[in-house]
C-alpha cells in the first residue's frame, strides 16, 4: 500500500484542495493520497489480552 510517514501525511494536500488543473497534473499522487486515507478502522482499534479475532467474534454470533 502507499504508507507515508505521519509528518508527510499531514503535509500532502487532498484532492478537494486543488483546482482542476492541479488535479489533473497531480492525478497519480491524489490517488496515492486518497488510497493511504482508506484505512479500516477495524485494524486501528487496539488488540490488549481482551482482543476477540474477527472468525471468534463473527462464530459467537451466529451461535446467539
Amino acid at each position: 500500500m502507499y504508507d507515508l510517514p505521519k509528518s508527510q501525511e499531514t503535509l500532502m494536500q487532498r484532492p478537494f484542495e486543488l483546482s482542476s488543473e492541479e488535479l489533473r497534473d497531480r492525478l497519480e499522487e491524489m490517488v496515492q493520497v486518497t488510497t493511504s486515507d482508506l484505512v479500516s478502522e477495524f485494524l486501528l482499534m487496539p488488540m490488549g489480552s481482551s482482543f476477540i479475532k474477527y472468525e471468534i467474534q463473527e462464530r459467537l454470533l451466529h451461535t446467539l
